[in-house]
């Protein structure tokens, strides 16, 4: 649990709150594969969300977080680009609800759907 102090008082967040922003994020983004395909099954995306693709690491001397993340990419698409643009979606959205400083993004792409 993470603390986000300011001069009105103390937030707590959960990493599981911090962790369903960065997927609903991620799955706004264009260039990367979504969550359920329309037959229900789950994609490789889903299964590796679930099996803590998400990584979250707490920075407590200075109030920020590392996050590591892997991702399924669309083919055809940019890849430097579209890593790119979830980085500054992540930053911008964790910042914007939480008021928690992002340290840095790792982001790993490990399959491309066609």
């Amino acid at each position: 649990m993470l603390i986000s102090k300011n001069y009105l008082g103390s937030i707590y967040i959960s990493k599981e709150y911090i962790k369903s922003l960065i997927k609903t994020t991620i799955n706004g983004c264009f260039g990367v594969a979504g969550f359920y395909t329309h037959n229900t099954k789950l994609t490789l995306l889903n299964k590796m969300l679930n099996n803590k693709s998400i990584r979250i690491k707490f920075n407590k001397k200075n109030n920020t977080i590392d996050l590591y993340v892997h991702v399924l990419a669309i083919y055809g698409s940019n890849i430097s680009e579209v890593m790119k643009n979830i980085k500054s979606m992540l930053s911008r959205n964790i910042f914007n609800y939480t008021g928690i400083h992002v340290n840095s993004i790792n982001i790993f792409v490990d399959s491309i759907k066609e």
